[in-house]
């Protein structure tokens, strides 16, 4: 027999007041979800969903963006293997749009397929959430999800957003059905339309007595491109670092490294380092160089450190993780990055007073596990720390942002995320200074300053550069 096994299991009707901007509280889309709690959510019983049991929901929004937070009772992965929905009614009218549950909407997110469509036409229409510019935050699994949808732009009011409510439901495809809040309840009020915020977010350049660190994914030999390397030399120029650790660098020799690197400071020496696609790069005094895990995109370093009045070890992993639906592989990588760590301590080569810091596309996409055991040195029973305490996220933001993103693509299916990460060992290192550089958000002042374009970091790569300044602590 052939099954109809489409239910709806969450239903969530909203006529929503966003109130966000009220208590001049503003949401952070960087995957962590302390900021909600300034925003008041709406809670769900337990055990009344099955695949997904949703339990909590809040919303708020600024001046381009809807933002939505949603809690689960288990950890899922957003983007494969949950069939999950958003309706939005953005015209009030029941009887315009998909018809769903009593609404008519204009526009659903569909996360199984990460798509987008709308329905404000006669013509309806499908793309990727990429070209949208959805942002789902932690691209890995977990309990508690945050999303921003850009449908509050100038561009599309009285276009795409033809009412002051916007209704919005929640579907997924089940075998059990789950109503948040109970079927029959809604809530209802009224959008306002707010004016831009003011930004005065600049790059400050480094401080006395700090170090600059630079990680940045070239996308497929960016550095040695014809069509690419003049914009990464402008953009290395100008962020000015002192340890770098490029991704895909794949056909990129240790020698051109270094002439890139002497073309963009010729006073300067440079040590270069490659294992696979990975090169590490400094200024620093390289005490040691280490192929962490044979095969394996982990580069390790220990270097010294000379600054104003410090001088220190610290030891540097250039990590590139394998991609996508490889968790098994991650894992192992991850495991031996650990065990590589703790027999250096073994060897007395570095201790808990030297600095750590790994950087790299880690391509956290799977499991949470893998994030933790990153931080903690973890896996499963054994513990193998670092200096006692977890490393610490960085976790930077693009320059007159609320939002941490590493890796935008317009033709991939999937919506930017945070691929990227810089982890430090916070008992000893402080930050002075950190940002993603996204100079689509640059003020036009650093632009000048820095001799760099609007468009720079779109046209070098699909990634974006981190950077993050540095003190001992």
């Amino acid at each position: 027999m052939r099954h109809f096994w489409l239910f709806i299991f969450l239903f969530f009707l909203i006529s929503y007041t966003l109130k966000g901007q009220n208590n001049n509280e503003q949401i952070v889309m960087d995957g962590f979800f302390e900021d909600w709690n300034a925003f008041p959510g709406f809670i769900d019983s337990e055990f009344d969903g099955e695949e997904i049991d949703l339990v909590k929901y809040s919303l708020t929004y600024d001046h381009q963006n809807l933002y939505l937070y949603f809690e689960t009772t288990r950890e899922i992965d957003l983007f494969d293997g949950t069939n999950l929905k958003i309706y939005f009614d953005l015209d009030g009218n029941s009887n315009t749009g998909e018809n769903i549950n009593t609404i008519g909407a204009e526009l659903i997110l569909d996360f199984a397929k990460k798509e987008i469509s709308f329905f404000h036409t006669e013509n309806p229409k499908t793309q990727s959430m990429s070209r949208f510019d959805v942002l789902a935050l932690p691209t890995y699994t977990s309990k508690a999800f945050e999303i921003s949808i850009p449908i509050l732009k100038d561009e599309f009011i009285n276009t795409l957003v033809k009412s002051t409510t916007i209704n919005i439901q929640l579907v997924a495809e089940s075998t059990t059905e789950d109503y948040l809040p109970n079927l029959g309840e809604y809530f209802s009020e009224n959008i306002e339309i707010l004016k831009a915020p003011i930004f005065y977010d600049t790059i400050s350049f480094k401080q006395p007595n700090t170090f600059r660190l630079l990680h940045y994914n070239t996308f497929h030999d960016g550095i040695t491109n014809a069509e690419r390397k003049n914009e990464f030399k402008a953009l290395v120029k100008a962020i000015n670092p002192d340890i770098i650790s490029f991704n895909e660098l794949w056909n990129t020799t240790e020698e051109q490294a270094k002439l890139f690197l002497n073309s963009c400071f010729p006073n300067e020496v440079w040590s270069v380092k490659k294992i696979s696609g990975n090169i590490t790069a400094t200024k620093f005094e390289v005490n040691q160089w280490f192929e962490v895990s044979k095969g394996d995109r982990i580069l390790g370093g220990l270097f010294t450190a000379k600054l104003e009045t410090d001088t220190f070890q610290v030891y540097h992993t250039n990590m590139h993780l394998s991609c996508c639906a490889k968790d098994d592989q991650r894992k192992k990588q991850i495991l031996a990055n650990n065990l590589f760590v703790d027999s250096l301590k073994t060897n007395q080569i570095i201790n808990s007073k030297k600095p750590m810091i790994i950087s790299g596309d880690i391509n956290l996409v799977g499991f949470k596990e893998q994030y933790d055991n990153l931080l903690r040195g973890k896996d499963f029973d054994n513990q193998i720390d670092y200096d006692n305490t977890e490393l610490a996220d960085v976790c930077p933001k693009s320059l007159n942002t609320n939002v941490t993103r590493t890796w935008r693509d317009a033709k991939s299916k999937y919506p930017p995320g945070r691929l990227d990460y810089i982890f430090y060992s916070d008992s000893n290192l402080k930050i002075v200074q950190s940002f993603v550089l996204d100079t689509e958000t640059l003020l036009e002042k650093d632009l000048k300053r820095l001799g760099l374009s609007k468009t720079i970091t779109t046209k070098a790569s699909d990634h974006l550069p981190l950077v993050v300044d540095f003190s001992i602590n």
